[in-house]
């Protein structure tokens, strides 16, 4: 706040401060922001042509496996890359189940 009354005045702050930013609230916001921009990409992804995707198998900081996918596709004359999702690797990491993760997502999505 004290950056909003420096550089924007007092009154400001009282405009600022109207904000709700309880857990919930920021929670909530976020999911919903994650949630649209999802579905844009995937409307995109959806309208491209053809799309690339990568996929990368890493470890985090608890030990747990995470499989992070990647697309790149055309979009309005230009190459899109996006990050498509990050998802946790419940059982080991063999190929079988690298496809099953990435196939559920686009069953989700209703990629083909």
């Amino acid at each position: 706040m004290e950056i909003v009354r420096l550089m924007l005045g007092p009154n400001e702050v009282k405009e600022v401060n109207k904000v709700s930013l309880s857990a919930d609230t920021v929670k909530r916001r976020f999911h919903d922001m994650s949630s649209d921009i999802l579905g844009t990409l995937i409307k995109k992804l959806l309208s491209a042509e053809k799309f690339t995707l990568q996929i990368d198998e890493t470890t985090d900081i608890k030990n747990k496996a995470q499989l992070i996918a990647i697309v790149r596709f055309v979009d309005e004359d230009f190459i899109k890359v996006h990050y498509l999702f990050c998802k946790e690797v419940l059982e080991r990491t063999t190929g079988e189940e690298i496809f099953r993760v990435t196939d559920d997502f686009f069953k989700i999505c209703n990629i083909q």
